[in-house]
């Protein structure tokens, strides 16, 4: 991936014609591209401070498929919703995005905890840095607001699915999706064995993290780009 301390990274261009034409080499350019534009949200918008293709050494052609990104995103408002905190009952010992990540596998509750507690405090982490610290850990993992479009092909499992829903007076929750069933998700708390049902239109947001040489990684993200691209 992009790294800003180098000066010459790799040049990158992919011969784009339509979505479906993206072949899973072309994916990875763009992944690629999209790291060195160091998207970031202020005040609910997707913003990136990279302003010509020439900066980030990509043709003209990538960088404008990644400017279309940025104003497909906003136009869906997923970063608009109000801020809230992920925790569970206001109990800082207690942190529902570690326990959910940590079913994940690869990284404890403890691990996870720790940094988001050295990142946000004790209140839990906020919505508009829930991405990021997603991908602290799960850097494969991709997400999306399920009320504007849902993957395609999605085993639901708690290893690699995880949700986020309002749970009323500005707090949220995250927990594990294992199922969907119709217009409901089924979650579970990590590996508590109780289950409960939430219907999706009252969930904000889902991760699903892949494993890195899934091939259904290349289907799934050309899906919900296109999806993007047609907001």
């Amino acid at each position: 991936m992009y790294d800003s301390s180098n000066q010459s990274p790799a040049y990158l261009d992919v011969e784009f014609i339509d979505i479906a034409s993206l072949t899973e080499p072309d994916w990875k350019v763009i992944t690629e591209a999209a790291c060195r534009m160091k998207f970031y949200v202020e005040d609910g918008v997707m913003k990136s401070d990279i302003m010509n293709a020439s900066e980030i050494n990509v043709s003209q052609r990538l960088f404008s498929i990644l400017i279309d990104v940025i104003h497909a995103t906003n136009a869906s408002k997923i970063f608009s919703l109000p801020e809230y905190f992920m925790r569970s009952d206001g109990d800082p010992t207690f942190d529902c995005v570690a326990i959910a990540l940590a079913e994940w596998g690869n990284h404890s509750y403890r691990e996870i905890q720790d940094w988001i507690t050295n990142e946000f405090g004790t209140q839990g982490v906020p919505l508009q840095e829930l991405n990021r610290t997603v991908h602290n850990f799960y850097p494969n993992a991709m997400g999306s607001n399920p009320n504007d479009y849902i993957f395609p092909g999605v085993n639901w499992d708690a290893t690699t699915t995880v949700g986020v829903f309002s749970v009323g007076n500005g707090y949220g929750h995250m927990a594990n999706i294992i199922d969907r069933v119709d217009t409901n998700f089924i979650f579970r708390d990590g590996a508590d064995t109780s289950e409960y049902i939430v219907p999706i239109s009252q969930v904000r947001y889902v991760f699903y993290n892949f494993p890195i040489n899934d091939t259904s990684l290349v289907n799934l993200s050309v899906n919900t780009f296109r999806k993007s691209l047609v907001k």
